[in-house]
């Protein structure tokens, strides 16, 4: 059966018992996924503009960085996927390999982030304001309370500012049983095209183009709203943990052959994003430098949180953040089936490699950070073979239904740019 989007999909929280049930002192879990948020234009990177990010950099001084955060796709659906199950987009099977837009749902079979904890005792609540994470696509599996935000696009309303996402978001949280701990899972989209910056904002950041420019302008609001989040989200005898990630990057045209948007490119401007944790099981002032995978995500909140993780491919990071050694030969793979691409990619401490598979040329591999624009291509036989692998290890079956997407929700995907 299809599912259809309605303007705001409201699924009421379940209720408490008539007696009076023991407290569960166990943490609530903040999560924030920030549409379209490039590594390297945010204040918390080596040499990045000052200024963007300090909510960001706030999180990362109370808690965690993850410096070289690598993610499974450089588009929302199939990243977002990734993050939220701890498998790659092909295992799931939303990774789409059609020649136009994909409507592919994540399947029931995905076991989400939501549906672990609540059936660990969790409230479960998610606000959405980006179509292509919300229950249209099955990304309401799990949840007690479910909000989309999607405007009415024809009278010019194509996405919904942050403020009113972290408004609705502290008042579900509040609403929330006071006696289980609770998820409260949000993604912004502030950081998205269209453009939304004013002149003024604009001029705040100044940079090589008005397309960066007005990036780091809407990038600077994107993160006042997560800091307004990470201010506000937490409840009165109840211990936190807060994490922002980032689901892909913007080529913003720096360099030119990244491309405007996203989507269709592995470089590290596409799918390099943020990943900060603070509160309850996670030291302060924390730097990891090394290469992770946003797979790692379920895996190291299930630690934090004492609970089991069967079945997921990304590797728990709480040893690490807690002073354990680096893994030095970690390898974290990443592809695009984007309308009509296939590309994957492969990055370690050091290097990254690309490769077109529907093109005639070989995997192009790039020093790491010297390189991180994809300029002087090394010749690697051995990684290259590796790439090449670690891709036909990764087929793109077809396991997520089909939707069907309706005029309204057309409208603001075509409006956000996922329609061509």
């Amino acid at each position: 059966m299809s599912r259809l989007m309605t303007p705001f999909a409201i699924i009421a929280l379940s209720g408490a018992g008539c007696a009076a049930p023991q407290r569960d002192a166990r943490p609530d879990v903040v999560l924030v996924i920030g549409c379209t948020v490039r590594w390297d234009q945010t204040s918390l990177a080596e040499g990045g503009p000052a200024g963007t990010t300090p909510g960001l950099e706030q999180i990362a001084a109370d808690g965690v960085s993850f410096d070289q955060l690598i993610v499974q796709a450089p588009w929302t659906r199939p990243s977002i996927a990734s993050l939220l199950t701890g498998a790659s987009p092909e295992a799931v099977g939303i990774a789409d390999p059609g020649e136009g837009r994909s409507d592919r749902s994540l399947p029931a079979s995905a076991l989400l982030l939501s549906e672990r904890l609540r059936e660990a005792g969790y409230t479960t609540l998610s606000l959405s304001a980006n179509p292509n994470a919300g229950p249209l696509f099955g990304f309401d599996q799990g949840f007690d309370h479910t909000q989309v935000f999607a405007p009415p696009w024809r009278e010019g309303v194509v996405k919904t500012a942050g403020e009113e996402v972290v408004r609705a978001a502290l008042s579900a949280l509040e609403a929330a049983p006071a006696d289980r701990p609770a998820l409260l899972q949000v993604v912004l989209v502030d950081t998205h095209l269209p453009d939304t910056s004013s002149a003024a904002e604009r001029a705040l950041f100044p940079a090589e183009s008005e397309r960066v420019s007005g990036y780091r302008a809407m990038l600077h609001t994107l993160d006042q709203q997560v800091g307004a989040l990470y201010r506000g989200a937490s409840r009165e005898g109840r211990g936190r943990v807060f994490a922002f990630i980032g689901d892909h990057g913007e080529g913003l045209r720096s360099p030119e052959h990244h491309g405007n948007g996203h989507g269709r490119h592995l470089y590290p401007s596409a799918v390099q994003v943020p990943w900060v944790m603070a509160g309850e099981g996670i030291p302060a002032g924390v730097k990891v430098p090394e290469v992770a995978a946003g797979l790692d995500l379920v895996p190291t909140l299930l630690s934090l949180l004492d609970l089991p993780g069967q079945g997921l491919e990304g590797v728990s990071q709480v040893a690490r953040l807690r002073g354990a050694p680096p893994a030095t030969d970690r390898e974290v793979y990443t592809a695009t089936w984007f309308q009509d691409t296939e590309r994957a990619a492969l990055y370690a401490g050091g290097w990254y490699c690309t490769r077109d598979f529907r093109a005639a040329t070989p995997a192009g591999c790039f020093d790491l950070p010297g390189d991180r624009d994809g300029v002087n291509m090394v010749q690697d036989l051995a990684r290259q073979e590796r790439l090449g692998r670690a891709h036909a290890a990764h087929p793109a079956p077809l396991w997520g239904e089909e939707v069907e997407v309706g005029e309204a929700a057309e409208g603001q995907l075509r409006a956000l740019g996922y329609v061509e």
